[in-house]
């Protein structure tokens, strides 16, 4: 966690210029709950992903490959910083919106990667897409 805060305060200040940044941090605040919230559950995920070699469990996501390297992992997971300004143009509902999408889709693939860590009978392999639509008033 605390390598991930460090990245972020690094790849923050360098993604757009001083004047863009000012302005982008005057725009509501809410979406940014809702980018804290998915980073959280996806390292959640990056944690049980790389303890999946040692458990001797094949991986799923095709994006990694069945026995991805450490680096591989975290490179992925590093990219999902980068959200925030691929969506910065778009408006805050569709900011929320697709944030709240991934973390959910995130929290689904935590809770099978549990069942399968418990041995759960239920636990079917799948890889998961979620969409959670959000409304502010």
């Amino acid at each position: 966690m605390k390598k991930l805060i460090i990245s972020l305060l690094l790849i923050l200040p360098l993604s757009a210029h001083a004047e863009e940044y000012r302005i982008y941090l005057k725009e509501p605040q809410i979406q940014w709950t809702s980018y804290i919230k998915m980073w959280t559950i996806i390292n959640e995920d990056r944690i049980q992903t790389l303890s999946f070699q040692d458990r001797g469990i094949i991986e799923q996501n095709p994006l990694l490959g069945q026995n991805p390297s450490k680096i591989k992992i975290n490179t992925l997971i590093a990219t999902t910083l980068l959200v925030p300004f691929i969506l910065k143009d778009l408006p805050p509902f569709w900011q929320q919106t697709i944030a709240e999408s991934i973390a959910f889709t995130e929290e689904t693939i935590v809770n099978e990667n549990n069942m399968l860590f418990n041995n759960d009978p239920s636990w079917k392999p799948q890889f998961p897409i979620a969409i959670r639509m959000i409304w502010t008033f």
